[in-house]
């Protein structure tokens, strides 16, 4: 089924973390402290989880710059806090396929990309460019590249799915999101692994949660225009069907 809470948390930014092999647990992530304001009206902090896969795993990620606000959805008039939204066309919910705001950048820069690797190719024929639109990188390489894109900035929206972990003996309570990249894509999980794998049960988890209009990413407001950071993993499609799932 599709992911459940979503929507978009408004705030600034405060941190940046990550985890070290010691803590990573199944999947490494960059942790985003985003100060904003709780769900019961208090100042507090954000624990925005970055899935950036394993160590040795890789990401993808485009950072289009000045995007058109007239496009966000009016997202950005929107208060500090956490906002539920539809996963809808007309919510303000992110849709890296759907969404005007993220795909037409996307395929500008994919037409330019085809231009640029033509022209390249003309010049050398015998060694083919391979230039790509989105920057792949393995989980702590990327965490630079958040950094550059987030620091300096004067508002952050975090899509994604947020979560609740009440305060126990050891560890207060904490809000965070999580699901900060693209739900959708993902294909049945390979009939001849084990079904009792990880890796049966990881891939089963992600089909599951194929939706649309429920894309996880990270927009920034910095020197007075939208920049993004948004995130795929390798194994995703962008060419998906109406629940969102990956198309070969």
């Amino acid at each position: 089924m599709p992911i459940s809470h979503y929507g978009v948390l408004v705030g600034t930014f405060s941190s940046l973390t990550q985890d070290t092999p010691s803590n990573v647990g199944h999947y490494f992530h960059a942790h985003i402290a985003v100060a904003t304001t709780l769900p019961n009206g208090t100042q507090g902090t954000y624990d925005c989880a970055c899935d950036f896969n394993q160590f040795t795993g890789a990401i993808e990620y485009f950072t289009p710059s000045n995007l058109t606000r007239t496009k966000f959805g009016g997202v950005d008039a929107l208060a500090p806090g956490f906002h539920a939204l539809a996963s809808n066309s007309t919510s303000g919910a992110l849709d890296y396929v759907r969404n005007p705001f993220v795909s037409e950048p996307l395929g500008c820069l994919y037409a330019f990309v085809a231009f640029l690797n033509n022209l390249i190719d003309s010049f050398h024929p015998i060694v083919k460019s391979n230039i790509q639109p989105w920057t792949q990188r393995d989980g702590p390489a990327a965490v630079p590249d958040l950094l550059a894109a987030i620091s300096g900035s004067t508002k952050l929206y975090i899509f994604g799915a947020q979560f609740h972990n009440a305060a126990t003996a050891t560890h207060p309570e904490q809000y965070g999101m999580h699901d900060i990249h693209m739900n959708q894509g993902n294909f049945p999980p390979d009939p001849l692994l084990d079904h009792n794998s990880t890796e049966y049960h990881d891939e089963q988890t992600h089909y599951a949660s194929n939706g649309v209009w429920q894309d996880g990413g990270i927009v920034v407001e910095k020197n007075g225009q939208l920049n993004g950071f948004f995130v795929k993993f390798v194994v995703q499609s962008l060419n998906t069907d109406s629940n969102g799932n990956g198309i070969p």
